[in-house]
C-alpha cells in the first residue's frame, strides 16, 4: 500500500505540472525534463511554423537555492532550413544577467544545424534564492513556397537544448514543431505586409508587426490584376489605419529601372512568369503614375487606367506609427484595399498590423537616461526607471535596484510622484540605489521614478560608454532591465564644407592644439559626411587647424576655435569650408643676349593679389629656372563669390616688362651713346686793322635820331669778322662814338 501511495502522489505531481506547460502557442516537451534534474534546462518554440512569419524558442533554466556552483553553458540546436538570417539568432536575442553569449556564439554543427552557444555565471546567481530565467530567441521563418520544384522544405522540426556546468551535461530537452509551407496563387488583388518583424498574433488576428523605431522596415505591397485579366477604368483605393502615416519603403523587390520614390510609392510593373504563370520578374514604372497617385487623410488613390492581360503591377509603401503607442494601445488595426472597375468594386484585400515587444518576463522594467551623449570627462546624467506590470501582480516589498557604474554617483532622486515606491536608499560602500514597493501595483500599471547623478572621470577616452542597467527581485529572480547608455563621444564636431557647393568634404586632415599651442590631437580626418571629431577633452580652450586640404581643394589654416566647459552636455559644432584649388604659374624670358652687358639681376620678385589686395610673394632666380608658382589657391570665397587674381613683377632696373598672361619677358633698354664731338677748325689769323683818319668837327645833327641812325651805321660798317683783333676794333669805335656825343652836347649847350 505504501508504494501504491508514493506512485500516486507521483501521478497526482506529474498531472499538476502538467497543467503549468506553455499555451498551445508553444510546442509540447517530446522529452520532457528528467525528473531529479536540477538544475534544469526545458525548451519551447512556436508551433506550428508558419511560412515567412516569426518563430520565438522560449530556454528556461530553473534552480533552487545554491545548485549552480560552476560556470556553463546552454546549447541551443536549430535547423538551418528554417531560419531566414542566422544573424537574427544572436541579434533578436532576448538575454541577460547571468546569461550571455560564449565565444563563439554560433557555429554549425555539420549536421545541417546551428547551434547557439549561451552561457552563464556562476557568480551572478545568489545561493540564498532560487532562481528562473528565460531565454527568448526570436527569428523570421522563410518564405517557403510549397510550388517551388528547385526547394525542399521540411513537415516538422526539432529543437534541442542541452545544459552543462562545468564540462558535464546536466540537463537536455527537445521540442518539434510542424512546418506549414505557402502555396502561391495569383490573385486579382493582394495586400500584405513584408515588415522586418513578420507577422504575429495579436489579439487573435495575425498582424504584420511594425517597427516604432524604424518605420521605412514596415513595408506593405498590393498586388494588382496578377490574374491577367482585361479591365477599363481601374482604380485602386486604400485605407490606411488611424495612428499610422505614409513613409518611405526600403526596396522589397529586385526590380530594374529606375527606383525612385514618389509620394512613398514604388510601383513595379510585371514583367515576367515562370511555366507555372508565377511572378518572376518586374520593372519600376512609379514615374509613370506621378500624376496617378493620390494622397488623402485616410489614405490614398492610384488610377491604373484600362488594363490588359499584361498589365500587373505590385504597389509598394511603407507606415509609421504615429506618436508612442504602446502595444495594448495600438490593438490589431485592420488595413483594407479595395480595387474597382469603372466605378465598381471588383476586389477588396487586407491585412492586420500590430506592435509586440517581447519581454524577459511577464514584468518589465525600463532604463532611459537623459543625455545619450556626454561631451566632456565631467556631467550630470538623469535616469527613469519605468517599471510595467504586464501580468500578475507586484508584491509589497520588491524592490527597484540600480547598481551605479563606476564614475557614476547619486546625488538626488527627480521624480518620485507615483505614490507606489519608498524615497530612495543609497548604499555609497557598494554604490547602490533601490527604492521599495509600498503597495501591490495592479496588472497593466506603470510606475515611474528618476533620479540624477554625477559622472566624474579624468581619464575617460572618447568612444568609452557609460552603461547602467536595473533590476528588481521577484520571488528569488533578478530580472534585469535594458541598459540606458550614454557615449562618450567627443567634444567637438566640425564639418568640412565646399565653399561653392556646401557639400560635405572627405579627407581634410587637422589637428587640435590648446590654448598655449601644443598639439592634442592630430591626423583627425574628415569622413565621408565631412565630419571630424575631436574626441574627449578635458575643459579648456581648443582650436582645429586643417594640416592637409582633401584632394583638388585649397588648404585653409586659419584655426577654428572653441571650448569646452566642465559640465558640457552636447559637442560644439564648428563648421569650415574649403574652395576648389587652382594654380597660377609662369616663367620668366631674358631678352638682353645671354645678359651680355651683365645687367641681368640674380633674383626677381612676383607678387600676387586677390582681389586687388597683395597676399603673397615669390622670388626666383636662375636656380628655379625662372618658373615661379602659387599653388592651392581657393578659387572661392567662403560665401561661393569667385576670386580675381593677378600678377605684377617688381620692377627691374635696365630693363623693360612685358606680361602675357601670368609670363613675363624682361628686355634689355641699351643706353644712347653720345656722339664724338669733332675738332673745331683753327681759325684764320685777321688782317691788323687800319689806323682810322682824324675825324673831322661833325656838324650840327639834324636830330638825335640821325645821331643814333649814323652811330649804327658807322658801327656796323667797323665791326670785324671774327678774332680778339675784332674785338679790339670794338672797343676802340665805341670810345669815337661816345667822344662825339660828347661834343655835340658841349656845343648846345653854348647855344643856349
Amino acid at each position: 500500500m505504501k508504494i501504491k501511495r508514493i506512485v500516486c502522489s507521483l501521478m497526482l505531481l506529474v498531472i499538476f505540472f502538467g497543467q503549468l506547460a506553455p499555451s498551445t502557442a508553444l510546442a509540447e516537451t517530446i522529452i520532457p525534463t528528467v525528473a531529479g534534474d536540477d538544475p534544469g534546462v526545458t525548451i519551447t518554440a512556436t508551433n506550428p511554423i508558419t511560412s515567412d512569419k516569426n518563430v520565438e524558442i522560449d530556454v528556461t533554466i530553473a534552480a533552487s537555492a545554491g545548485k549552480i556552483t560552476e560556470d556553463g553553458e546552454v546549447k541551443v540546436t536549430i535547423p538551418k532550413d528554417i531560419v531566414t538570417n542566422k544573424n537574427d539568432l544572436i541579434n533578436n536575442l532576448v538575454i541577460d544577467d547571468p546569461f550571455y553569449l560564449a565565444d563563439p556564439a554560433l557555429i554549425e554543427d555539420g549536421e545541417g544545424n546551428y547551434v547557439l552557444n549561451i552561457a552563464y555565471d556562476h557568480t551572478k546567481y545568489d545561493p540564498n534564492n532560487a532562481q528562473g530565467n528565460t531565454v527568448k530567441v526570436l527569428f523570421k521563418a522563410p518564405y517557403m513556397d510549397a510550388t517551388d520544384p528547385n526547394v525542399s522544405y521540411p513537415d516538422s522540426v526539432d529543437f534541442n537544448a542541452d545544459m552543462t556546468m562545468g564540462s558535464e551535461i546536466i540537463s537536455s530537452d527537445k521540442t518539434t514543431s510542424d512546418v506549414i509551407q505557402h502555396t502561391p496563387g495569383n490573385p486579382l488583388l493582394d495586400k500584405f505586409g513584408k515588415t522586418s518583424a513578420g507577422y504575429d498574433v495579436i489579439y487573435g488576428q495575425n498582424a504584420a508587426i511594425l517597427s516604432k523605431e524604424d518605420p521605412s522596415s514596415n513595408i506593405f505591397a498590393i498586388t494588382v490584376n496578377y490574374q491577367q485579366q482585361n479591365l477599363s477604368n481601374v482604380q485602386l483605393v486604400d485605407t490606411i489605419p488611424e495612428g499610422t502615416e505614409l513613409y518611405d519603403p526600403y526596396p522589397y523587390i529586385p526590380a530594374t529601372g529606375d527606383s525612385t520614390i514618389i509620394d512613398h510609392f514604388r510601383i513595379a510593373k510585371v514583367t515576367g512568369r515562370d511555366t507555372t504563370g508565377k511572378v518572376n520578374s518586374w520593372e519600376y514604372v512609379t514615374t509613370d503614375f506621378a500624376d496617378k497617385i493620390h494622397l488623402s487623410s485616410t489614405g490614398f488613390s492610384i488610377d491604373f487606367g484600362d488594363l490588359t492581360s499584361e498589365d500587373s503591377y505590385v504597389v509598394m509603401y511603407a507606415q509609421k506609427v504615429v506618436g508612442d503607442p504602446t502595444p495594448d494601445e495600438f490593438g490589431a488595426r485592420y488595413n483594407q484595399a479595395v480595387l474597382t472597375s469603372d466605378g465598381e468594386e471588383i476586389a477588396t484585400a487586407g491585412t492586420y498590423m500590430g506592435l509586440k515587444e517581447v519581454m524577459y518576463d511577464s514584468v518589465t522594467l525600463n532604463k532611459q537616461v537623459s543625455q545619450p551623449v556626454l561631451a566632456s570627462n565631467s556631467g550630470d546624467l538623469v535616469y527613469t526607471l519605468t517599471f510595467t506590470n504586464k501580468k500578475g501582480a507586484t508584491a509589497v516589498g520588491t524592490k527597484l535596484v540600480d547598481p551605479l557604474p563606476s564614475y557614476v554617483t547619486y546625488v538626488e532622486t527627480t521624480d518620485n510622484s507615483s505614490g507606489y515606491l519608498t524615497d530612495a536608499t543609497y548604499d555609497s560602500e557598494t554604490n547602490t540605489l533601490s527604492y521599495d514597493f509600498l503597495k501591490e501595483l495592479p496588472e497593466g500599471e506603470t510606475v515611474t521614478v528618476a533620479f540624477k547623478a554625477h559622472y566624474e572621470n579624468d581619464s575617460a577616452q572618447s568612444d568609452q560608454k557609460i552603461e547602467n542597467k536595473a533590476y528588481f527581485n521577484y520571488s528569488g529572480t533578478n530580472i534585469y532591465s535594458n541598459i540606458a547608455t550614454t557615449l562618450l563621444d567627443g567634444s567637438a564636431e566640425l564639418i568640412k564644407l565646399d565653399s561653392k557647393t556646401g557639400a560635405p568634404l572627405e579627407g581634410a586632415i587637422f589637428k587640435i592644439v590648446d590654448e598655449s599651442g601644443q598639439t592634442v590631437e592630430e591626423n583627425l580626418v574628415s569622413d565621408s559626411e565631412g565630419k571630424v571629431y575631436s574626441g574627449l577633452l578635458k575643459p579648456g580652450k581648443y582650436a582645429f587647424i586643417e594640416t592637409q586640404a582633401p584632394k583638388g581643394y585649397a588648404l585653409d589654416a586659419t584655426p577654428n576655435s572653441f571650448s569646452v566647459e566642465s559640465n558640457q552636455s552636447t559637442k560644439v559644432n564648428l563648421t569650415m569650408y574649403n574652395s576648389e584649388s587652382i594654380e597660377i604659374a609662369g616663367t620668366k624670358t631674358w631678352v638682353d643676349n645671354e645678359d651680355s652687358q651683365k645687367l641681368r639681376p640674380d633674383t626677381i620678385t612676383v607678387n600676387l593679389y586677390q582681389n586687388n589686395i597683395k597676399i603673397n610673394s615669390v622670388t626666383i632666380g636662375e636656380n628655379e629656372g625662372w618658373k615661379y608658382s602659387f599653388d592651392s589657391l581657393p578659387k572661392y570665397s567662403n560665401d561661393g563669390e569667385e576670386y580675381s587674381y593677378r600678377v605684377e613683377e617688381e620692377k627691374v632696373e635696365n630693363y623693360k616688362t612685358e606680361q602675357d598672361g601670368y609670363s613675363f619677358t624682361n628686355v634689355l633698354e641699351v643706353p644712347t651713346e653720345p656722339e664724338t664731338p669733332t675738332e673745331p677748325e683753327t681759325p684764320t689769323e685777321p688782317e691788323a686793322p687800319t689806323e682810322p683818319e682824324t675825324p673831322t668837327e661833325p656838324g650840327t645833327p639834324d636830330s638825335e635820331e640821325n645821331v643814333t641812325n649814323n652811330s649804327k651805321t658807322q658801327n656796323e660798317k667797323s665791326l670785324p669778322s671774327t678774332g680778339s683783333k675784332s674785338a679790339l676794333f670794338l672797343g676802340f669805335a665805341g670810345f669815337l662814338i661816345l667822344l662825339c656825343v660828347v661834343l655835340i652836347r658841349l656845343k648846345m649847350k653854348k647855344k643856349n
